[in-house]
């Protein structure tokens, strides 16, 4: 009886997936039928349905619908009630370029929202629209003023400025005036809130109101908005905003969850009232004629500090920005890369008012030492005239490699406050020079500078040889460059993790950093200033002793991951760059590679607590080996993993979290082992503390289990009985998570004769104590 109750369910069930178009949405097989004929007829038609997904109608609701063709006038076509379950179907309307239809909802309760007007798409004669409606009730109204989205939900996020205070609002819809969802299949799903789909690929599609646009990429809203919202969604860049918003933001549906953001920028439509505008362009100071090849940065320090406003001259020249908002602040236009030709100022300008423009012209100056040929420096180092004495090779350049006009340098050596000039020379005439006759004093300090360069330039401070007895050598690399030369980009943050999963970020704990080049020559830097001529570099940083580099699978990497998922893998590289030094490039005054150090604070018991981890095996207490080990917590879930095989005892001296379980899920665990996940856990009430904790596996080839999970009860009967009516299923190899294993079956044959209903019985009788 049971067996044919089931089959009439399956049976049910597949007439009803083989007559819907689409079950979810209630479309009929007589609506799917009417489809295909209109498709070749000379008419449009509309099919219109309530998603079975949305918050259900109130059931004293009287919502009514009308459709309206829309031309010189408006008028009504058709109305009808909208219900839970009902499919409207308008078939029969023409089609002309003249005019268009969309349909208007009426009487909708204060407790339920469907959109007021929806715009019907018929692109050609024959063309049927299937819009899916999804209501949103109260409650769901509620969450989403709030802000919290549990449903699949498309925004259009406004960027506004008002007297210099930015503001972005996303809780409100009012920047909408029409938003949907449309599938393969053609179906369009259109809501006010947020809406449930099946997995699959969808296109998502907002309609700005007449007053805003789309963000454009490479604009002042883009970059402020990159500003505002990078720092805690990494999927917030440039390349987000690159597209046509107009043609909709095509996403995946996997596990009812999206795979990228689905948030529409809009803003308002510049106009005199709203905005100022600039054409930017650079020219040779002499004959005027446009430069290509440069490219810019345009910043302000109110609304866009990171800089994302990029472009190329030889792409845009002058770069037309119609619209700025941002008065009284000054925009800076930098140049990114270099020119063998050419020096490129920095040029700056503001507005005091909105509706202003400007024509920012650079102008470049062209160089002088454009035919003078690149200096070349010795591999050979330096060798001092004996042992009393120290050498070193000095070479003075600009970033094109080259002698920079009228630069004198100079080496001097100082003890305590008394400077004694050595050795003074033109640096122009004679760029590289060696010395190795330089006298070595233990109480003295040695340093080579450079003066008398042009204005147009930066020069760093005097750097410091590297003597430390007679005998010393250095080649060193003084370099000045123009003052708007874009540095190398560095990143060296220090982390802290807190109780409550409160986390901060810092610059602490670095204290310097060393650049050489592929011959070994130094040159000067700050943390906060690297420009280098074009070549091959290594970069060698250094921390204080209260500081260490953040080590791959540790906590604080876990962390860092979690907020940041691009960093999956990177500490391992964190650690080798620290200790060897991470090799980059500059080209065109451009350093395009990644240059990030991560660190945080040596562990103590003032700010951390920490565990030594085994797995063994419960009874002989002896470690198991090739078991993969995983480590969670409320902050850092699942990128702590390790192998009993390679750490027997997994050590961490550095775990921050209080009042929080620290768990394991164990993978590989040997045939006839199984563990007790809610006892592998623990947690620290005060920082100091240690766990010397250990994770028990249990022998699983006990009669009767046949679970494997280390004891006997009525779940171990249940799974012989599932096991023999559905093998497909809860056999071994089954398609159900917990189902049948060789151990198990091997467990489960209580008397010997095979896998049978009386080993059921048997382990029934055994629990209730009959033999």
């Amino acid at each position: 009886m049971l067996f044919k109750k089931m089959l009439a369910v399956l049976s049910a069930i597949a007439v009803i997936g083989t007559c819907s178009v689409y079950n979810s949405s209630s479309f009929t097989a007589s609506a799917e039928n009417e489809i295909v004929s209109d498709a070749e007829s000379e008419t449009c038609s509309i099919v219109v349905s309530m998603s079975s997904l949305s918050d259900p109608i109130p059931e004293d609701a009287h919502i009514k619908a009308r459709l309206v063709r829309v031309g010189e006038e408006e008028v009504d076509i058709d109305e009808w009630e909208i219900s839970q379950d009902g499919v409207k179907e308008l078939k029969g309307l023409e089609y002309s370029e003249d005019f268009s239809y969309k349909i208007i909802i009426d009487n909708q309760p204060k407790s339920y929202n469907l959109p007021k007007s929806t715009t019907v798409i018929l692109n050609k004669k024959g063309d049927t629209d299937k819009i899916v409606f999804s209501g949103r009730g109260a409650e769901r109204a509620e969450k989403e003023k709030n802000g919290i989205y549990n449903y699949i939900n498309v925004t259009a996020t406004d960027f506004l400025v008002l007297d210099n205070l930015l503001l972005m609002n996303d809780l409100f819809q009012s920047t909408i005036a029409e938003k949907y969802i449309i599938d393969n299949e053609g179906t369009r799903y259109c809501g006010i809130g947020g809406i449930n789909l099946p997995d699959g690929h969808y296109t998502a599609y907002v309609v700005p109101i007449d007053t805003l646009r789309f963000v454009q990429p490479f604009s002042e809203a883009a970059a402020s908005i990159i500003d505002f919202r990078g720092e805690h969604d990494r999927r917030i860049n440039m390349d987000y905003f690159d597209r046509d918003f107009s043609k909709g933001f095509e996403f995946d549906v996997v596990n009812g969850e999206t795979d990228t953001l689905l948030d529409f920028y809009v803003e308002p439509i510049p106009n005199k009232e709203n905005a100022c505008s600039a054409d930017i362009s650079v020219v040779d100071s002499e004959t005027g004629e446009a430069i290509d090849g440069i490219k810019f940065q345009l910043t302000n320090e109110r609304l866009i500090k990171e800089g994302y406003i990029n472009w190329n001259s030889s792409d845009s020249n002058p770069k037309e920005f119609d619209k700025l908002v941002c008065l009284n602040k000054p925009y800076v236009v930098s140049p990114i890369n270099t020119s063998e030709f050419y020096y490129i100022p920095k040029a700056t300008f503001s507005f005091s008012s909105l509706g202003h423009h400007k024509n920012i012209v650079i102008k470049a100056k062209r160089k002088k030492n454009i035919n003078v040929s690149k200096i070349m420096l010795p591999d050979e180092s330096p060798v001092p005239i004996d042992d009393m004495h120290c050498a070193v090779t000095v070479g003075v350049m600009d970033n094109d490699s080259k002698p920079a006009e009228g630069v004198t340098a100079t080496i001097y050596k100082k003890v305590g406050s008394q400077k004694t000039n050595l050795l003074t020379w033109n640096a122009e005439e004679e760029p590289v020079k060696t010395i190795n006759d330089i006298e070595y004093d233990e109480d003295a300090k040695y340093y080579v500078a450079i003066s008398g360069e042009s204005d147009d330039y930066y020069r760093y401070s005097d750097m410091q040889l590297a003597f430390s007895k007679g005998g010393s050598v250095d080649k060193v690399v003084q370099v000045i460059f123009p003052l708007s030369m874009k540095s190398v980009n560095l990143q060296c943050s220090s982390h802290n993790a807190w109780s409550g999963g409160v986390t901060s970020k810092n610059n602490s704990g670095w204290s310097g950093i060393k650049v050489t080049d592929m011959q070994g020559y130094r040159y000067p830097c700050t943390m906060n200033c690297i420009s280098l001529p074009d070549g091959d570099y290594v970069l060698k940083p250094y921390l204080s002793s209260n500081y260490r580099i953040v080590q791959p699978n540790t906590e604080m990497e876990s962390v860092l991951v979690y907020s940041d998922p691009s960093l999956k893998g990177y500490f391992e590289k964190n650690t080798e760059y620290y200790n060897k030094g991470v090799k980059f490039t500059v080209k065109d005054g451009e350093c395009n590679d990644v240059l990030k150090f991560y660190a945080e604070d040596v562990p103590n018991y003032r700010n951390s607590c920490s565990a030594d981890i085994r797995v063994v095996d419960e009874k002989t207490e002896e470690n198991v080996e090739g078991v993969t080990v995983v480590m969670n917590s409320s902050y850092n879930p699942g990128n702590i993993r390790w192998n009993t095989t390679d750490s027997p005892l997994m050590h961490f001296d550095y775990l921050r979290f209080l009042n929080e379980d620290y768990s394991f899920e164990l993978t590989g665990i040997p045939e006839g082992y199984t563990y007790k996940p809610e006892e592998a856990k623990f947690s620290f009430e005060k920082y100091g503390e240690h766990q010397d904790f250990v994770i028990k596996l249990i022998k699983t080839t006990e009669k009767g289990d046949a679970n494997c999970d280390g004891s006997i009860d009525m779940a171990d009967a249940v799974l012989i009985m599932q096991a023999l009516a559905n093998p497909n299923k809860y056999g071994i190899g089954g398609t159900a998570e917990h189902h049948l294993t060789e151990q198990g079956k091997a467990n489960a044959d209580m008397d010997g004769d095979g896998l049978t209903v009386g080993d059921a019985q048997k382990i029934q009788m055994k629990l209730l104590g009959i033999e």
